[in-house]
């Protein structure tokens, strides 16, 4: 939107009716505040601190919608003037007074719930926590899932709504606790006497899976105990069980930032290509939380750079997208590193970086050969998705390239 176009909304021609806003700031905690701020930069695509009808046009075109413009008039109606921040909260905070808590939640969800079913694809719904808004990472989808209702591919919103309010039912609660066998907790507490003596009292406790799929071995390395790995490791435990979402012991471990229990793992023969579920492997979590010793390690150990998980994303894509910049530039002296790769979305890792406004990121990928000119799926090159700040910097910067090299 032109800035004289913003004016003119902001001046109006018509004055309306104002709104008590002066306590609204009273009616959430400063989380919640929070997250209202972060809804309120999704929708408001232009960055001029107003959402407008054409804000709220591109937020639902991102949805896959086509709203008529008489439907954008009615929802920006329902306010009595120029949609801030503040007339932001204040809107929300009249809905949510006297509104059950848990029917909020479920409301949330069934705006991507066309057909009222109670469900949602678990892959439609990964797309959106980490394309919108304040993004969700994979790893934190992950966790999430790990404690949702799925079935059949579906994510049974109500019932986790249900579960989020009311606690798991038994079995969901054994399922959310560290493991529901004694072996796996003195495991993850790093309890070395108590592992020691179960294991050599049973043996076979070291391959004792519990309801999530998993064995000692991915507990010690999801609590980082080393002592512990090796000791179950030389008592006749495999190296790369996979748990029921295929995670293994050194998926688990790189994710948790454990160096030295990735270093043991792969001593004993790890794979370090194995993929989750989602097709996640050890090096895109090293790359996505910055693990800059492991991958390292990971590298060194043959691990795919250009490792596509379900959704498309490779390791320079998750360090891209968080702005790792150390990891980047590992990722990027790999021989066989593919600078211009696309996810499923179309994005190369340049894209990614341009629309969060990542100047020297961009710079470097720009470097190691990523194209300006590549297009995204909704036709789209990085410049055109880059921040209002980024764009001109970099028009300059490929101006002064192309004329270095005349």
């Amino acid at each position: 939107m032109s800035s004289r176009k913003a004016a003119g909304r902001r001046g109006g021609t018509k004055k309306r009716a104002q709104r008590a806003t002066s306590n609204v700031f009273a009616m959430f905690d400063q989380a919640q505040i929070q997250e209202f701020k972060e809804a309120f930069n999704m929708i408001d695509q232009n960055r001029d601190g107003f959402i407008d009808k054409e804000d709220l046009h591109d937020m639902l075109a991102s949805l896959g919608k086509n709203p008529a413009d008489d439907y954008l008039e009615g929802m920006m109606n329902e306010a009595p003037g120029p949609i801030n921040f503040t007339m932001f909260l204040t809107l929300f905070g009249e809905r949510l007074q006297g509104t059950d808590p848990e029917e909020v939640i479920k409301n949330a969800f069934a705006c991507f719930d066309e057909e009222n079913t109670g469900i949602i694809n678990e892959e439609r719904l990964r797309e959106l926590l980490t394309s919108m808004g304040d993004r969700f990472t994979d790893e934190d989808v992950d966790e999430m899932y790990r404690e949702a209702p799925i079935r059949k591919g579906n994510f049974d919103y109500i019932e986790f709504t249900r579960i989020l309010k009311h606690g798991a039912k038994d079995k969901d609660e054994q399922r959310r606790s560290m493991s529901d066998t004694e072996i796996g907790r003195l495991a993850y507490e790093g309890q070395i006497a108590a592992v020691k003596e179960n294991i050599k009292a049973t043996p076979s406790l070291v391959k004792r899976k519990d309801s999530a799929g998993r064995l000692p071995i991915h507990w010690a390395a999801s609590g980082g105990h080393t002592e512990i790995a090796s000791f179950l490791l030389e008592n006749g435990s495999p190296v790369d069980p996979p748990d029921e979402l295929l995670w293994t012991p050194l998926i688990i471990a790189a994710s948790a930032g454990h160096e030295d229990i990735v270093s043991l793992l792969i001593k004993n023969g790890a794979d370090v290509n194995a993929r989750s579920e989602t097709g996640h492997s050890a090096i895109e979590y090293a790359s996505s939380k910055n693990r800059i010793q492991i991958l390292k390690d990971l590298i060194a150990q043959g691990a795919n750079v250009n490792a596509k998980d379900n959704m498309g994303f490779t390791p320079l894509h998750r360090a891209s997208s968080k702005g790792h910049f150390e990891a980047m530039k590992i990722l990027l002296t790999c021989p066989h590193i593919e600078v211009n790769v696309q996810d499923k979305f179309g994005n190369s890792p340049l894209h990614m970086v341009c629309q969060e406004g990542r100047e020297q990121e961009a710079y470097l990928l720009l470097e190691h050969g990523a194209l300006i000119e590549l297009k995204n799926g909704e036709s789209l090159t990085a410049l055109q998705v880059s921040t209002p700040n980024l764009e001109p910097k970099l028009r300059d910067y490929l101006a002064r390239i192309r004329q270095q090299r005349k």
